[in-house]
């Protein structure tokens, strides 16, 4: 799935065909080609088909595996269309899978109830059952993380039990600009005027490019900020770094005032402040200077890093550590501090007296793939090992899918549901093409359609 337009396949597609046809075997079959049904709506057909049909196997996959695990995000597309992506992750063949579970419009309001409303209704729908939700991930949004009305309240209030909600942890690189002192906050600023202005025209952005080449830059182009890219911060600071000779030097050229811009040394961040001190040979004041700010940053950001990911969570994993390792605990004097069960204390030690299975472990490809495997022989411990394990850890996943909408949805096609587009493009299942096949040739339209080209 290449994300293009609909009419692709009438515009390009067929034209192509025919006159490869035409060239390889005769104008006779070339006509015959041009009888394929290829228009707009036939190829919108077709996806909605093959979407459906993904949709029917994912839906049967997660019923047998009873276990799974969502991250979720909304945004607003190009139409002002809040869409919702949801990501499932589940066992399935000794292994697990990540997938796209449902790509969601939301009429009204972004509130946690809107929100779980219709993730709700699709579930219901589609037969799936809270109770198997073993973790949910998200940002930190209230409308997400509400204790009352979010949708993760909401979510394990519909499954009866408590669920893992994890922030995601890739937002640490924005949770970790906020709150900057006002003097490393206006370094950011300078560097992001700067970065504006050379890229302001298509003229001064070929200049500099020029500029670059002339001077035998590592780099051609700067990056632009933006806050809603998780990486942002730290990649346009490196790249700015990276390329100052040549901007300082183009700003000369251009007689803006912007190359009077002499940032103290100390301004610079982290990835490459030692560097900066070798070369520059930069005072101690300055050294100490930065120091300071960096202390007291830190210090704001302790606090802030324990409301997102409170240390209270990762002490209760301390008694799960048996999960990384099952073979670290041979004896029984080094259960005792585990607190286990008496199911999982006999099962952990038979499990790890198991050589065969030692080697499958220091040969899995991942853990939680390693517990899947001895679901079977292993209930207890790989049940408990496999909710903790299962939860996304980032929402990576949902970032990559609203890349694939902004392609999809583009302002020419602002009126296009894109909920069967973004499944047939994002989906890690194969579709049962055999069983696509016969509902094709069952199409009432389709028959009239081989009726008409069989009479002419």
């Amino acid at each position: 799935m290449e994300k293009e337009p609909h009419t692709i396949a009438e515009r390009l597609i067929l034209p192509s065909a025919i006159d490869m046809v035409s060239i390889v075997m005769d104008e006779k079959s070339a006509e015959k080609i041009k009888s394929i049904p290829l228009s707009n709506n036939t190829v919108s057909q077709r996806i909605h088909d093959i979407a459906d049909n993904l949709k029917e196997k994912l839906v049967s996959r997660l019923k047998k595996a009873e276990c799974f695990s969502i991250q979720l995000d909304e945004s607003t597309d190009v139409s002002d269309c809040v869409t919702l992506l949801v990501y499932v992750i589940y066992p399935w063949e000794n292994d697990f899978m990540e997938d796209l579970l449902c790509c969601l419009n939301i009429p009204i309001g972004t509130t946690g109830e809107d929100i779980f409303r219709v993730l709700n209704d699709y579930m219901v729908k589609s037969g799936l059952d809270w109770g198997n939700c073993a973790g949910v991930t998200s940002d930190g949004a209230a409308n997400m993380t509400g204790r009352k009305s979010g949708v993760v309240a909401r979510i394990k209030e519909a499954a009866g039990k408590e669920i893992t909600w994890n922030h995601c942890f890739i937002h640490r690189q924005v949770l970790a600009c906020k709150g900057m002192p006002p003097v490393l906050e206006k370094t950011l600023s300078e560097v992001v005027r700067v970065v504006n202005f050379v890229r302001a025209t298509a003229l001064s952005h070929r200049l500099f490019d020029q500029l670059c080449t002339n001077m035998e830059a590592e780099h051609k182009q700067l990056l632009f900020h933006t806050e809603v890219r998780w990486l942002s911060k730290e990649r346009v600071l490196t790249r700015f770094y990276e390329l100052r000779h040549e901007i300082h030097a183009f700003l000369i050229q251009k007689k803006s005032h912007l190359a009077k811009l002499r940032p103290d040394p100390s301004f610079y961040m982290f990835p490459t402040l030692l560097q900066h001190i070798e070369e520059q040979d930069v005072v101690t004041t300055h050294v100490n200077c930065l120091s300071a700010l960096i202390q007291s940053h830190l210090a704001v950001l302790v606090d802030r890093f324990d409301g997102y990911f409170p240390q209270e969570k990762y002490s209760a994993l301390h008694d799960k550590r048996w999960i990384q390792n099952p073979f670290e605990f041979e004896s029984a004097e080094s259960l005792l501090k585990l607190k286990l069960s008496p199911a999982e204390e006999a099962g952990l030690l038979q499990l790890s007296c198991d050589g065969t299975l030692k080697k499958r472990h220091e040969s899995a490809k991942t853990l939680l793939s390693f517990w899947i495997v001895v679901l079977a022989e292993y209930p207890v411990l790989s049940g408990a090992s496999i909710s903790i394990l299962i939860p996304f850890t980032t929402t990576y996943m949902r970032e990559l899918g609203f890349s694939v909408l902004t392609k999809t949805k583009t302002k020419h096609r602002n009126r296009l549901n894109a909920s069967a587009d973004m499944r047939v493009a994002l989906s890690s299942c194969t579709p049962d093409w055999n069983a696509l096949q016969k509902r094709r040739q069952a199409h009432p339209s389709h028959l009239l359609s081989n009726q008409a080209i069989q009479s002419r």
